[in-house]
Formats: structure tokens, C-alpha cells, sequence
């Protein structure tokens, strides 16, 4: 049988919000919008549940090395272990492709 993972995605909360559903919630996974901070969410989270996020999709209008650089920067805030790369919500109809692509180089590339 295939293993199963709870994931919330709580778009909006803040980190007291996060912190209580990673204490009481039983999630696996705690996605993360664009105006939560990381390394304050890892605090309070601990190391045994998995954060994703937290890129913000509006991000991904500016130029492809911004995005890179930026998608960099977000996998060095979010560490080596327990994370998954992702926009901090939904992307537009019109976001750039090669926005997404230098997204994706930018957090292949660590």
C-alpha cells in the first residue's frame, strides 16, 4: 500500500498559526505562502516536519537571473533536509516560461 502524508497549506497564516498546526495538526507537510520567513517557521516547526513553499509567484516577473537568484536563496534559507521547492501559491496564466525555467536552474542548481 502507498505510504500517505498529511499537507496543509494554510495560505495567510502566520507563524503561530504554523507552529500549532505542526504541534496538534499531525501533518507531514506545512506549505508556506511567501510572507511567512523561513528560518523563523523552521524554529518553530522542528526538524520532523517538512516545510514547502515559499516562493512568491509574483516573483517570477522579473528578469530569469532574478528568479535564479532568487530560487537560490530561497533553497539556502530552507536548508538541506525536510523542504520541498515551490511557489508560495498558485501560478498566473501568464507568469513567463522562462521564468519558471530559471526558477527550476536556480534551485537545481544548489
Amino acid at each position: 500500500m502507498p505510504q500517505t502524508f498529511q499537507i496543509a497549506f494554510p495560505k495567510g497564516a502566520n507563524l503561530e498559526s504554523i507552529e500549532i498546526l505542526a504541534k496538534v495538526g499531525g501533518y507531514d507537510v506545512i506549505g508556506l505562502d511567501w510572507t511567512v520567513d523561513i528560518s523563523e517557521a523552521r524554529k518553530r516547526v522542528g526538524p520532523n516536519i517538512t516545510l514547502q513553499g515559499n516562493m512568491d509567484p509574483m516573483a517570477l516577473y522579473a528578469s530569469p537571473e532574478k528568479v535564479r537568484v532568487r530560487g537560490e536563496n530561497m533553497v539556502r534559507q530552507f536548508g538541506k533536509s525536510r523542504y520541498i521547492a515551490n511557489l508560495g501559491h498558485g501560478i498566473t496564466p501568464d507568469t513567463p516560461i522562462s521564468s519558471v525555467e530559471a526558477f527550476i536552474e536556480g534551485v537545481h542548481s544548489l
